[in-house]
Formats: structure tokens, C-alpha cells, sequence
């Protein structure tokens, strides 16, 4: 399959997954294969904005298309979840900002000082945390199939736990408090956020 063909793939499986939110009843078979078939949509729009990134001829552009087209569906995506969380495009776009700062040419904790910030911010955004991962380990694979096929591993393995976790009540705890990280797959009813709640012991 070509790029194109893989970013078709990816969009009709992003609108199984939404669909499948919108109008589906949660726990069916049919809700959770269409689910289940739309987490191939993030990662791979993390893959080809990384590729798309080093293609480009003007980056400005490139980072202001994701931006406007973020900001036009930001109020349609909350209205169709129930929710108010910047969307994937919105997601993008930070995620255009962290390879941003990856190429400058500052010193390097200034650079992961921000990145850490931008990553903080996703936290409020679809694929909280997971997409800046994602993006991080292929602007660091860039060029090396082995490397990109092992970005592509570790993605599914972080996932994979986050999915997991996702199924826990609490984990984590201290004398007086612990922080509870749930993670939310899906969008919509059981959207991506990561989710801190101090709970007393």
C-alpha cells in the first residue's frame, strides 16, 4: 500500500471509530469492533505528520492548516461527544509544535522543558500524552525502517497498557493521597484524557 492509500485506510477507520461513539450502544460487538478497528487512526496520522513535516516546503503553513482546521471542527467535535476537549487536529498541531522545538537549536533541557509543557497541554486534547509519544519516537526514527518499526511497537505496547489501566479502578497510593491516572480510549463516551483525581486513603 502507498501513503495515500494508508491515510484513506486511516480516515475510514477514524469514522468507524466515531460513528460507532455517536451512535452505537457501548459493550455490543458491532461498537467494539468499530472502536477497536479506529485506534489504527492515531498513530499513523502521528507517522505521516512527522513525514509530512520533513517534506514540506513551508512548515509555517503546514502548522497553520493543522490550527484552522482544528480550531473549525473544535465546537462540531465537542457537540457530537458531549464534551469540551481539543480534537485530534488540535492534538496534531502540538504535536507540530514538539518537532518544532526538536529542531531548534537551543540548548537541550530548554527544549525538553517545552516539550514537557506541550505534552502537558495534550492532556486536555483526543490521544492525551500517547500522540506526543507517538510523534517523539518517529521524529527520533526517521530514515531507519528498523527504528520506525520498533516506534511503531513500543506505540502499540503504550497503548496497549493504557488501554489496560483504563480497566483498573485505582492503582497508586501513598500515606494521605494517590494519584489516580485513568486513561479513556475512544472519544465521545469514553474519550482520550488522562484524568488526575486526588482520592483520600
Amino acid at each position: 500500500m502507498n501513503r495515500d492509500q494508508i491515510k484513506f485506510l486511516a480516515i475510514i477507520t477514524m469514522t468507524c471509530n466515531h460513528i460507532a461513539n455517536i451512535f452505537l450502544t457501548p459493550g455490543t460487538l458491532l461498537f467494539e469492533v468499530m472502536i477497536d478497528i479506529g485506534y489504527f487512526t492515531a498513530i499513523t496520522m502521528c507517522y505521516f505528520l512527522v513525514e509530512g513535516y520533513g517534506y514540506t516546503h513551508d512548515k509555517k503553513k503546514y502548522g497553520e492548516r493543522l490550527l484552522l482546521f482544528g480550531v473549525i471542527s473544535f465546537v462540531p467535535f465537542c457537540l457530537a461527544f458531549g464534551m469540551v476537549q481539543m480534537n485530534m487536529l488540535c492534538t496534531l498541531f502540538l504535536c507540530f509544535l514538539i518537532l518544532k522545538v526538536m529542531e531548534m537549536s537551543t540548548l537541550k533541557w530548554e527544549k525538553w522543558i517545552v516539550i514537557l509543557i506541550l505534552i502537558f497541554v495534550s492532556l486536555y486534547s483526543d490521544w492525551a500524552l500517547l500522540a506526543p509519544v507517538f510523534t517523539i519516537l518517529f521524529a527520533k526514527s526517521k530514515g531507519n525502517r528498523i527504528k520506525t518499526a520498533i516506534s511503531f511497537g513500543i506505540g502499540a505496547c503504550l497503548f496497549a497498557g493504557f488501554n489496560y489501566l483504563s480497566n483498573l479502578d485505582e492503582y497508586g497510593q501513598c500515606a494521605d493521597s494517590c494519584i489516580v491516572f485513568r486513561y479513556r480510549t475512544g472519544c465521545g463516551r469514553n474519550h482520550h484524557f488522562i484524568l488526575l483525581q486526588w482520592k483520600e486513603i
